[in-house]
């Protein structure tokens, strides 16, 4: 398989702010046929992390063990366009900034056949941000990999092309990878099939989700307005509508990952937004989204990703003149209008207990357990805040919800901080769900607790409701409060508590003394 990325810029200047000092150019023995430049990376060594714990007990420093690597790249000008052919490490050595966002899954989507796909990538549109590979051993259509089209963005794709003459498999995220038989001299050729595949519009029937959000190019203006807007809020420190999230699944032998910008690094386990925050409190950086990089390393101190930029780990939401934006991976996207519209359309039909339960606003400087403590002696409903129900083998443990009311309702209560906070509480909700109709146990022990507070009532399973109650300072109905990450988040979590059977709400909640 040869890694492809196709990167923009004059060639000559694009080539040459390309790779660090490490490489060295290799000229080319005939005459290929197309303009290109080749550089490699010959015997880097170094001396794997583990050797000084080792040494600690072990004479290993007469050993002289370490690791070596080679890397190669081509950069190829073709079609007026650049692509880099990348062997060994050299991925690492293409700046990322200048990738064509999303050209390696186009170009898959393209080449595939509609039931020929064995391998997808998805990765949800939230801040808490899940990703998933799903692998079938033989090529499918894309239905059998039961994606939710709604919440999950189709992130990398892999599979048989239609003309398996051209190549034998083709993978594709925002680089290229594809197994062919060629020679060196046929790379332009290759390129630009790459090019006719990348824009093609055959995906656009098979695979129509794809398009719910629009890239936008990184020289439009709206990008640099956007980057000004996330640098105030990482400057701010803010944690509400940003966080970090890995670019791709990590890599098993992933030991730890670098934030670096020259000499000045910190090394975490796991990447968060804290973490991030730390560096940049010690290092004066006038453009965190570009000046500083991320790469994952395992025991050994090799690289077990590329070196990214730390926007490529940014997650972000945030409107501007009408518009939702949306960042991952380093790009931003604007959500089709129709898209946010179904998706709103589908919370606002929710049943909005707001009215009906006419729950108190929350105090100054009141704390959720605070005032759950507080609802539950005035209304006389029972407080299940902090009280953990057990299940599973291993007694794994839950909240059920904050407060039970004599009527059945399982009522979550959670302060719309960020996005992150809202998906804990939208999945306590689905999980207790699930577990109220799976699990006999943890069904008996919560319906012991309702029977021990109202033992008139005779409640069942099937009398249950739950309601997300969400205390915010804006107005309007709660439906058209939530964070656009939140309502699709919310969507995913509803779906999944009614195919339990179960009824969901929401309810509002104002603060005392204050308006929106």
């Amino acid at each position: 398989p040869y890694p492809s990325s196709q990167v923009k810029g004059p060639f000559t200047a694009l080539y040459r702010t390309q790779l660090d000092h490490a490489y060295r150019r290799v000229t080319s023995v005939t005459d290929l046929g197309f303009e290109c430049a080749a550089f490699v990376q010959a015997n880097k060594t170094k001396s794997p992390r583990w050797v000084d714990f080792l040494s600690q007990g072990f004479d290993v420093e007469a050993l002289n063990l370490t690791n070596a690597s080679n890397s190669f790249v081509i950069f190829v000008n073709q079609s007026d366009r650049v692509f880099a052919f990348t062997f060994g490490y050299a991925y690492n050595a293409v700046d990322r900034g200048k990738i064509e966002p999303g050209f390696g899954l186009r170009a898959a989507l393209n080449a595939m056949g509609p039931n020929s796909i064995n391998t997808v990538d998805t990765r949800n549109i939230d801040l808490v941000t899940r990703q998933s590979r799903i692998h079938l051993n033989v090529g499918s259509p894309i239905h059998e990999f039961e994606i939710n089209t709604s919440v999950d963005w189709l992130r990398y794709a892999s599979g048989t092309p239609e003309n398996e003459e051209f190549a034998s498999q083709v993978s594709g995220a925002d680089s290229l990878q594809i197994s062919l038989d060629c020679t060196v001299s046929q790379l332009g050729e290759v390129a630009d099939e790459l090019l006719k595949l990348y824009s093609a519009t055959t995906y656009q029937e098979r695979f129509p989700f794809v398009d719910s959000m629009t890239c936008i190019s990184r020289d439009d203006p709206v990008t640099a307005s956007l980057n000004a807007k996330l640098l105030e809020m990482l400057e701010e420190r803010t944690t509400s509508r940003v966080a970090m999230a890995y670019p791709e699944i990590p890599h098993p032998d992933t030991a730890y990952y670098k934030v670096f910008r020259g000499r000045a690094s910190i090394e975490t386990p796991e990447m968060d937004l804290l973490t991030v925050y730390r560096f940049l409190d010690g290092n004066t950086i006038v453009n965190p989204l570009t000046d500083v990089n991320v790469i994952a390393l395992d025991a050994s101190d090799e690289p077990r990703s590329q070196k990214r930029r730390l926007s490529d780990f940014i997650v972000c939401e945030i409107d501007q003149e009408g518009c939702k934006y949306v960042l991952s991976l380093g790009s931003w996207f604007r959500v089709a209008a129709d898209f946010i519209a179904q998706v709103r359309d589908s919370v606002s039909q929710l049943p909005d207990l707001t009215e009906q339960l006419s729950l108190p606003p929350v105090k100054t400087g009141e704390h959720e357990g605070e005032y759950n403590e507080r609802i539950a002696a005035e209304r006389k409903w029972l407080l299940l805040d902090k009280r953990q129900f057990a299940f599973g083998r291993y007694t794994e443990r839950i909240e059920a919800c904050d407060l039970a009311t004599d009527t059945g309702m399982l009522i979550a209560v959670k302060k719309m901080r960020s996005s992150a906070t809202l998906s804990h509480l939208f999945a306590q909700g689905s999980v207790s769900a699930r577990l109220l109709k799976t699990n006999a146990g943890y069904a008996q022990s919560l319906l012991s607790q309702l029977k021990e507070k109202w033992p008139e009532r005779a409640f069942g399973v099937d009398d249950l409701q739950f309601v997300y109650a969400i205390p915010t300072v804006k107005s309007g109905p709660i439906a058209d409060c939530l964070f656009f990450f939140s309502v699709i988040n919310l969507m995913e979590h509803v779906q999944r508590i009614r195919l339990a059977g179960f009824d969901v709400g929401l309810c509002k909640i104002g603060y005392e003394n204050v308006t929106a």
